[in-house]
């Protein structure tokens, strides 16, 4: 009889050796370990991994929507393969923490979804299409999307990570208004290519594909709240936590999100409706009966797994690592067989892995290592350092295998092209980069580019002892960056001609060269005097600002300008020239939760100066001294106390001053909002370019700048925020409409001697983008 107590695992004819692994290795692990590699925890969760060869793919619009508890369910209670796709990068999102341009938040979004991930024992993918927050319909989402295009990328990603089943996720706001169109047609692409894939008489272009091949998928679902409910409330035996809060932890990763998302996910029920698949019966749950049984030839073996990880999962091991080498035996000889169908070599592929690491864990193997430098360049040094390997049997042979050595194109190891070498503890190995590499580094530039968030360095450390149970084979693998020897980055890549302007400059070297030199701005238009760096060693970062000087008379328009370095093109600039005034006698507050926001940047380069003032502090006593209160965008979202303040406003506005309220999120505002009788709804239809019908003559529009239909051109990511409803709206003026249902983008009112504006119109992308129609309205806001 064998039988697990708390602090003890007590078998018969186990080695006293493997007990004291098993019993030592048990640990507390912190919130981010539930996947260890020894001890009675990771003896569990490992005979679960072998027992299923399920796998699971996440697939959500951008990072932040995914469904991390149910990914932890899957994961830790059902020991499923999982995976977290992305359709986009979030580039077109908002960021929690700082102003971001697009490329740097999509970086940013890519790093907080490979962490949570991570925290949930899940892979990421991304699919690199557009961030589309608002499309009209499907023709426009098709614009950016074209069918085959995403197709082919959904492709790839199934046949790469073979899914039973895909869950899509909701789309992140709620309550909007209208369909969403991404959504809609991504859910509409999935659906035609887990088709193609299974079709027996069709066949995917090759473009991009290893081969013609196929998959079936066996069930795609929905995220729309409603169908099958996942057991997230139900408690781990492990961990003794629910599933929902093990996603939770992991959602912490999206540190630039964390407003957002918990607003996202506020009263949202998590439900999937069956989208694909056959079922004669409704599901009891997501997995019923997936994945299929073994074919035939294989049945014998699954059972033979079952039964012994069904053993080891109660911390049964005797005999467990003569039926391991048993087993891996049998697995190899069937994977020699050449008429396999692809869903046998799956599984057997997955039991040559899972067992693998089962015997490493009863084993009680753990290999430490570290990497002198993580960031490298083509042909560039670097030593890997193995400080510890336990689990080693005395008198065994230990070797430690590289992949990818090649002398014209792959790692160099210790000056030559062997992929196998001795083990050596302590005395680093020397690996050469390869000659290509795909460069992440800068991310802003590199990484939008790649399906995974990181390259990987692997290798294995392979034990062959007198005795086969002792044998065993660790794969390890180092996350790597490449880039350039030198990078310069432009952090604020789009300026304006004017007086008071300056590039923000990042410079950073790979080079194990120290490097010092000028950097400088000498063009037509504009010049920047040199100011001297110097980056003493790898790694080293430079951050400068150059302020700028205009040279000459240009007329209005868009000029691309250069960084020099030595005289050596080195990075690019947009400047932008156009006419846009305000009235600098204002006096002007600003009440901001991010002290470099769009609209502050605008402010200064319009040339206005203003009154900083904190959203948490006590501002009310400096509405006295000041004529406009401008409340940014998502203000509320950062501070709902304000709405508490709402009388203060409203006397602000009475006594003579000018209330501006830039769009806010509506499940803030509606809970509390800052102007009594204004209702919000979300909307994801007015995309960038949706025609508007304008009040020409009204002030907002005519003064100090007249706007003309070009203004309203080339405006980024979408038109406008929420649909304007309520009682607040008798007797105001809405000189801004959507042209197709009349519905205010801009809500004016006079209010005693003053008046209260609600804007929702998308200003904070154009002025990031330094846009001259939303310059020249924003203008007009501040002076009427």
């Amino acid at each position: 009889m064998k039988r697990i107590s708390r602090n003890r695992l007590v078998t018969r004819g186990l080695p006293v050796l493997l007990l004291a692994l098993l019993a030592a290795c048990e640990s507390t692990p912190s919130p981010q370990s539930y996947f260890p590699e020894t001890g009675r925890r990771a003896l569990q969760q490992r005979s679960l991994e072998a027992r299923t060869d399920l796998r699971v793919l996440a697939l959500a619009l951008q990072p932040g929507s995914e469904d991390l508890a149910t990914l932890a369910y899957f994961r830790l209670g059902r020991g499923a393969t999982t995976m977290s796709a992305f359709a986009s990068n979030g580039e077109a999102g908002e960021s929690d923490l700082r102003t971001e341009y697009p490329a740097y938040l999509a970086a940013v979004r890519r790093e907080e979804a490979t962490r949570a991930a991570a925290h949930v024992g899940a892979e990421v993918y991304f699919l690199n299409l557009p961030d589309l927050v608002a499309a009209h319909d499907s023709a426009s989402v098709r614009l950016a999307w074209p069918a085959d295009s995403v197709r082919t990328k959904l492709a790839r990603l199934f046949l790469k990570f073979q899914p039973d089943i895909v869950l899509l996720a909701p789309e992140p706001e709620r309550g909007t208004a209208g369909t969403s169109w991404p959504r809609h047609c991504l859910a509409a692409d999935v659906l035609a290519t887990v088709q193609q894939l299974k079709s027996a008489d069709s066949a995917l272009p090759a473009n991009g594909l290893e081969a013609p091949r196929r998959w079936r998928v066996d069930r795609v679902f929905v995220d729309d709240g409603s169908g099958v409910r996942p057991p997230l409330q139900q408690v781990t035996a492990q961990w003794k936590k629910t599933y929902e809060a093990i996603g939770q932890e992991a959602g912490r990763a999206y540190a630039s999100l964390a407003r957002q998302r918990t607003m996202w996910r506020a009263g949202r029920p998590v439900g999937y409706t069956l989208l694909a698949g056959a079922s004669a019966a409704p599901l009891a749950a997501l997995d019923a009966e997936l994945p299929l049984p073994a074919s035939g030839r294989l049945a014998g073996l699954e059972k033979r797994v079952r039964d012994l990880t069904g053993k080891t999962q109660e911390g049964k091991a005797s005999g467990a690592l003569a039926e391991i080498v048993s087993l891996i035996d049998s697995v190899s000889l069937l994977l020699a067989e050449k008429n396999l169908l692809e869903t046998e070599r799956r599984r057997l592929l997955h039991w040559n892995k899972t067992l693998g690491d089962l015997r490493c864990t009863l084993l009680g193997v753990e290999v430490k290592f570290t990497l002198s430098d993580t960031a490298l360049s083509e042909r560039q040094l670097t030593y890997l350092t193995l400080t510890k390997v336990t689990g080693l049997s005395k008198g065994g042979n230990t070797s430690v295998f590289f992949g990818n050595v090649d002398a014209q194109t792959g790692w160099i190891v210790d000056e030559g092209f062997e992929h196998k070498l001795p083990l050596r503890l302590n005395d680093p190995y020397r690996l050469l980069s390869p000659k290509q590499v795909t460069y992440t580094f800068p991310p802003a530039y590199h990484q939008q580019q790649s399906a995974e968030s990181y390259q990987k360095l692997l290798f294995f450390v392979i034990h062959r002892a007198a005795n086969r149970e002792q044998d065993f084979i660790y794969r390890a693998e180092a996350k790597l960056t490449f880039g350039p020897r030198f990078s310069t980055e432009v952090l604020n890549p789009i300026v304006r001609m004017h007086a008071k302007e300056h590039l923000r400059l990042r410079l950073t070297n790979f080079s194990r060269d120290g490097v010092t030199d000028e950097v400088w701005v000498d063009d037509a238009y504009a010049t920047a005097r040199p100011s001297r760096f110097r980056l003493s060693e790898k790694g080293a970062t430079h951050l400068d600002v150059l302020p700028l000087t205009w040279r000459g008379d240009p007329p209005p328009g868009n000029y691309l300008m250069q960084v020099q370095i030595d005289s050596i093109p080195e990075a690019n600039f947009l400047a932008r020239k156009f006419y846009a005034t305000a009235d600098s006698t204002k006096r002007l507050g600003l009440l901001a939760a991010l002290a470099d926001s769009p609209a502050a940047e605008a402010l200064r380069r319009l040339n206005l100066k203003y009154t900083a003032l904190s959203p948490s502090a006590d501002w009310e006593k400096r509405l006295d001294s000041l004529e406009v209160l401008l409340i940014d965008r998502r203000v509320l979202s950062f501070q709902p106390e304000l709405a508490q303040r709402r009388a203060a406003l409203q006397r602000f506005a009475e006594a003579g001053g000018h209330v501006i309220i830039l769009a806010q999120e509506a499940p803030v505002w509606n809970n509390g909002p800052l102007w009594e009788g204004l209702h919000l709804i979300p909307v994801l239809s007015w995309e960038a370019n949706t025609p508007l019908q304008t009040a020409a003559a009204h002030a907002l529009l005519a003064f100090p700048n007249h706007l003309e239909a070009s203004d309203w051109e080339g405006w980024l990511f979408r038109r406008a925020y929420n649909l304007i409803s309520g009682p607040a709206l008798a007797g105001a003026e809405t000189p801004i409409q959507t042209t197709a249902e009349s519905a205010p983008l801009l809500v004016t009112k006079i209010l005693g001697r003053g008046r209260f504006t609600y804007v929702d119109l998308a200003l904070a992308p154009q002025l990031l983008n330094v846009h001259p129609g939303a310059f020249r309205l924003f203008a007009n806001l501040i002076s009427l």
